[in-house]
């Protein structure tokens, strides 16, 4: 469940585009919250789109591309 809501809130922050990505998620760091460890976003090139976790990786993309 916590893969689903890294992808969740990394989808969220590459879709407005911002400086800052989530990197991390420590289910239950604390009693009734998880911690989310944010970090800088890769910057894209001009036109260039983010990956999106719901689609398959472009055959030959690196594992930074894929979002791994």
């Amino acid at each position: 469940m916590s893969a689903l809501h890294l992808d969740l809130m990394q989808g969220a922050l590459a879709e407005r585009g911002g400086p800052v990505t989530a990197t991390a998620l420590e289910p239950f760091a604390e009693p009734g919250a998880c911690l989310a460890r944010l970090g800088r976003a890769a910057r894209l090139a001009a036109g260039e789109r983010a990956h999106d976790p719901t689609e398959p990786a472009p055959a030959g993309a690196t594992a930074a591309q894929k979002g791994e």
